[in-house]
């Protein structure tokens, strides 16, 4: 399976410079060095076929029968995992929930569902803290429980958490509950490569070795790029959607993958993007699409509203199935249009009818092409769009890595649990 393709060609800006773009590459890869984010090394250094190897034993009696896969993570503690599982989970696979909010309304709707005789809870929070994922937790253990006991119900657990530390990894030791290790160098935003996505890409039928393999591979090639001193096309890009920003007014960026499968990989990225890049009055804000659906959504708007964006497409050049689209009586003009032509055209006409209506409207565009979606693929993609981050964050000249925005949200939002318990009190 060959490599993701980066087209640049209608982007309508220059193409960087090296004395422009070389130092923040420079800084970049001293910090990633210096350990300064765990996502770059990653493929190279994943612990997942030891972790997994050590703790398959304990899990051999929890995923024989299993028939529903609930997963309790929020942000990055789910985004990622839930992009893999939607873009490549086996047909016969479990039937996967991503719960990833607190409404309890769709909580409680969900679980009508479910039988939990059948079903397996994976609790991922790097911190070992995170106030939604626990709250949901505490309610699902006394679901698990009024149902099965206590004793049983530890059985329909495994933990995704910090090697050693925090309250869930604390709880894991006293229940010796099968656990698997966010590294403390990786955010969860880059952590999709993980086991924090690589457990529930196993129980989906998802080769995870492929997932890493793809990542690898795309990091060798920005690599061999680095080395010939030629600028990567993660940086390319990066630089052109920041000057975009800085000298057009291009701040908002459209991700707009032609593809079904792909929804949810742009809400992945819309994470990845507003929680990186939104800090010192900086930032690019994301905007999530997909093809062909928003054509009838947003397509105005990119073509005729204000020129303060950047779109870019995801094109899979050859899907796994293929349909021919017939019509013989009676006759219709618009059906007669159709008659003989496969499924497969049509998408490919109206990726292509699209980006022309950009083009023809001098407005800027880019396209990640992927030969087909595969773990292979996807693998490369996800980390493409990780290093694509990165560096733009540090052309912006901000941290990409910290989230000072969310963690003030969470203090405050503890402040008023507890004010909110003492007027119980």
């Amino acid at each position: 399976m060959g490599l993701i393709r980066i087209e640049l060609e209608n982007l309508r800006a220059n193409p960087p410079s090296k004395t422009a773009v070389w130092p923040a590459l420079e800084r970049f890869l001293a910090d990633m060095d210096a350990g300064r984010s765990g996502f770059f090394h990653l493929p190279a250094r994943s612990s997942w076929e030891r972790e997994l190897a050590a703790i398959k034993p304990a899990l051999a009696h929890r995923i024989p029968e299993l028939d529903t896969f609930l997963h309790l993570g929020i942000g990055g503690s789910s985004l990622g995992a839930e992009t893999i599982v939607r873009a490549l989970g086996a047909s016969r696979a479990p039937a996967f929930h991503f719960f990833n909010n607190i409404d309890p309304d769709w909580i409680l709707h969900t679980l009508e569902r479910v039988s939990p005789h059948k079903a397996l809870l994976y609790v991922v929070t790097k911190s070992g803290g995170t106030m939604e994922t626990l709250a949901q937790f505490a309610f699902l253990r006394q679901w698990l429980e009024s149902r099965l006991g206590k004793e049983r119900a530890r059985n329909h657990v495994v933990f995704c958490t910090d090697p050693s530390k925090g309250d869930l990894r604390a709880l894991a030791l006293e229940w010796k509950i099968p656990t698997f290790e966010i590294p403390p160098s990786l955010g969860g935003r880059f952590s999709a490569l993980s086991a924090v996505g690589l457990f529930p890409a196993l129980v989906a039928g998802i080769d995870g070795a492929r997932l890493l393999k793809g990542a690898s591979d795309y990091r060798k090639r920005f690599l061999e790029q680095v080395e010939k001193s030629e600028i990567p096309d993660a940086l390319s890009l990066a630089s052109m959607l920041v000057d975009h920003a800085r000298k057009n007014g291009r701040a908002m960026t459209v991700l707009m993958p032609y593809s079904q499968r792909l929804k949810t990989l742009s809400a992945w990225f819309t994470q990845l993007w507003a929680e990186s890049l939104g800090k010192n009055g900086h930032g690019l804000t994301p905007i999530a699409a997909t093809g062909a659906t928003d054509q009838h959504s947003i397509l105005q708007l990119l073509r005729d509203g204000p020129q303060d964006k950047t779109v870019g497409f995801v094109e899979v050049k050859g899907f796994d199935q293929t349909f021919d689209i017939q019509w013989h009586d009676p006759t219709l003009p618009a059906f007669d249009l159709l008659n003989g032509v496969t499924m497969n055209q049509l998408m490919d006409a109206e990726l292509g009818a699209t980006r022309q209506v950009l083009t023809n409207g001098a407005r800027p565009h880019f396209t990640i092409v992927l030969p087909r979606l595969s773990a292979h693929t996807l693998g490369q993609t996800l980390y493409f769009l990780e290093l694509l981050t990165a560096l733009t964050g540090y052309l912006l000249e901000i941290d990409p890595f910290g989230q000072p925005g969310v963690e003030e949200g969470k203090i405050l939002t503890k402040q008023r649990i507890v004010a909110a318990k003492r007027k119980l009190n």
